[in-house]
């Protein structure tokens, strides 16, 4: 089993998390990204959905610490920190830039940002706000 383990830790995970330093995630997406995480790994461990076991049991038994969608809240906050400590003011000011015109119809794109604010308010945080330029 161990071997399983290192394999998806090192070649299927980073698979799927690749490009996740940008993704804005909702609540159905985050799910969804659960939901094959733990297909994943019962498959390894040769647990059928009859036997029944709770998520949290399966992720300790196989070694894992954090779901997948906190994860890439992690690489999230790590790309927004890297951005945050840079010293170019294009980049900055590219980050807290507005598009401007008439957005398209139905419910408003989740955007970077957004997700970073999303994440930030869960951890009982917040941006600190700087000057637009």
């Amino acid at each position: 089993m161990n071997v399983k383990k290192v394999l998806s830790e090192k070649a299927i995970v980073p698979t799927v998390m690749y490009g996740s330093e940008l993704w804005g995630m909702k609540v159905t997406e985050r799910q969804k990204l659960n939901v094959f995480e733990m297909k994943c790994l019962k498959s390894k461990a040769a647990v059928s959905q009859l036997d029944r076991l709770r998520d949290e049991i399966e992720r300790v038994r196989m070694g894992v610490r954090n779901e997948l969608a906190v994860r890439v809240d992690m690489n999230v906050m790590r790309r927004f920190d890297h951005v945050e400590r840079m010293e170019n003011d294009c980049q900055q000011k590219m980050m807290n830039a507005r598009v401007g015109g008439r957005s398209t119809r139905g419910w408003p794109k989740l955007g970077w940002m957004n997700g970073i604010k999303k994440a930030l308010h869960d951890k009982r945080m917040d941006v600190r706000s700087k000057s637009a330029c």
